[in-house]
């Protein structure tokens, strides 16, 4: 119930924003495109070494740049590992992070991503 509260107060949020219509094309993007999304967003785990990653898909945005989608497994500050969760990362053309998402609204994005557009702020 809680995630839904916080899911709907960000869409909320997120209406005060400009957003513009990108479209996406799933493509096989090359190895940097995914190293580069992973280390951006393990960045912030408290173990960044032991994330893994698994069905990872990725995009070509119009606007020239990536978004990545996926699950990732992180350990917490027990050492155990938490399971794995959706992730969705966007970088620039140059491997550049841009913005991450875990969970609810990474399957937002990836979900937009899948359908050929996803609406970013302007």
């Amino acid at each position: 119930m809680m995630k839904k509260i916080v899911f709907f107060a960000l869409y909320a949020v997120a209406g005060c924003v400009e957003m513009v219509p990108v479209a996406s094309v799933p493509i096989s993007a090359p190895q940097r495109v995914y190293d580069s999304a992973r280390q951006f967003l393990a960045y912030d785990f408290k173990d960044p070494s032991s994330a893994t990653f698994r069905a990872e898909r990725a995009y070509k945005l119009a606007n020239g740049e990536y978004g990545i989608c996926g699950e990732v497994n992180g350990k917490n500050s027990f050492g155990a590992f938490v399971g794995f969760k959706p992730y969705y990362v966007r970088i620039s053309a140059n491997g550049q992070g841009k913005s991450k998402q875990i969970e609810t609204m990474a399957e937002f994005g990836c979900n937009q991503l899948a359908s050929g557009t996803i609406n970013l702020a302007k």
